[in-house]
C-alpha cells in the first residue's frame, strides 16, 4: 500500500525518473513494465445522494386565502406592487411570494399592510359569502334600534379563519363584523426554543392573552421571561418587542385579543423614573 501510494503521487507529479527509488525497474516509457495503478479521483455521488429539489413551494389553503385578498385589494385601492412593497419596507420579490401565497404572514406583517391598504384585517382574512350569522334579521315585534349597533356574531367550532405564520397558527373569531373595537383569535403555539424565533414580534395596539392548554413562556424586550399556565392571562402594549413559546410537551392553546389604538398614548412623566 506504501509503495503505491508514493507511484500514484510521482505520477501526478510527472516525477517518472524515481520509479527505481520506489522499487521498480524499466523504462518509464514502456507500459508493459510499469505497474498497473489506477490515479483515483473524487467519486461522483450516486442519483440517490443527489440534493432533491423540491420544486417551487405549494402555497397552503390559508396563505392562498390570504394572498389573493390582499391582491384585490391592493388593485381596488390602486397600489401598484412596488408601491406597496416600498411602503412596507419589505423586497418586492417578498410581497410578490406573500400575494401569491408562497411564504407564511405573521400577525404583525398583516397588521402592517391592513393600515397601508386602509382596510381591516377582517378584510383580507374572511372569505366571501361565508356562513355568517351575523345579520340575520330580528323578530319584527323587537325594537332594535340602538346608537351602539345589535350585531352579533357566532363562529362555530372548525369555521374560524385560518392563518399559519409558521411560529405559531392563528384561527381568527367573528371576521365578519366590521369597525370592530378587537379581534379575537384563538393562538396554537408549536415553537418551543426561543432563539429560533427570531426578531421579537411588534405591532400597533394592545393585546390580551388567556391561556386555554398548556404552558405559554412569554418573552419581552423589557421584562424577564414568565411562564403562564392554563388559566392565566396577561395584557401587554403590543409596540413592546414580544414573543411567545411554549414550555413542556402539551399543546399550547391561548386566546389571544387584539386591541388597535383609539388614542395617543399618554405623556410619559420622567419625573416617575427619576426615583
Amino acid at each position: 500500500m506504501e509503495i503505491k501510494l508514493e507511484l500514484v503521487y510521482m505520477v501526478k507529479k510527472g516525477n517518472f525518473r524515481d520509479f527505481a527509488s520506489a522499487g521498480f525497474t524499466g523504462d518509464a516509457n514502456d507500459r508493459e513494465t510499469l505497474p498497473q495503478v489506477e490515479i483515483s479521483t473524487m467519486p461522483k455521488p450516486l442519483n440517490d445522494e443527489q440534493p432533491k429539489r423540491s420544486g417551487k413551494p405549494k402555497p397552503t389553503p390559508s396563505q392562498a386565502r390570504i394572498g389573493r385578498a390582499i391582491r384585490h385589494r391592493r388593485v381596488e385601492v390602486g397600489l401598484s406592487l412596488a408601491a406597496l412593497a416600498k411602503q412596507l419596507g419589505v423586497a418586492l420579490s417578498t410581497l410578490s411570494k406573500l400575494e401569491n401565497g408562497l411564504v407564511a404572514i405573521t400577525f404583525e406583517r398583516l397588521e402592517a399592510i391592513s393600515r397601508f391598504l386602509q382596510c381591516e384585517m377582517a378584510d383580507l382574512i374572511s372569505d366571501e359569502g361565508g356562513t355568517s350569522e351575523t345579520n340575520r334579521a330580528a323578530p319584527a315585534d323587537i325594537d332594535v334600534k340602538s346608537p351602539f349597533g345589535n350585531r352579533r356574531s357566532i363562529t362555530r367550532a372548525g369555521e374560524g379563519k385560518v392563518m399559519d405564520s409558521g411560529l405559531y397558527t392563528l384561527t381568527f373569531l367573528s371576521t365578519e363584523i366590521l369597525n370592530r373595537a378587537c379581534q379575537p383569535a384563538i393562538a396554537e403555539v408549536s415553537l418551543d426554543n426561543i432563539a429560533e424565533y427570531g426578531p421579537f414580534t411588534r405591532h400597533a395596539g394592545e393585546e390580551f392573552n388567556f391561556v386555554i392548554s398548556g404552558t405559554l413562556e412569554f418573552h419581552s424586550e423589557v421584562y424577564a421571561p414568565v411562564r403562564l399556565e392554563k388559566g392565566d392571562s396577561i395584557y401587554f402594549d403590543a409596540e413592546m418587542g414580544h414573543a411567545h413559546i411554549k414550555a413542556g410537551d402539551q399543546p399550547c392553546h391561548v386566546l389571544a385579543v387584539f386591541i388597535p389604538r383609539s388614542h395617543q398614548p399618554p405623556p410619559v412623566d420622567d419625573a416617575r423614573f427619576e426615583h
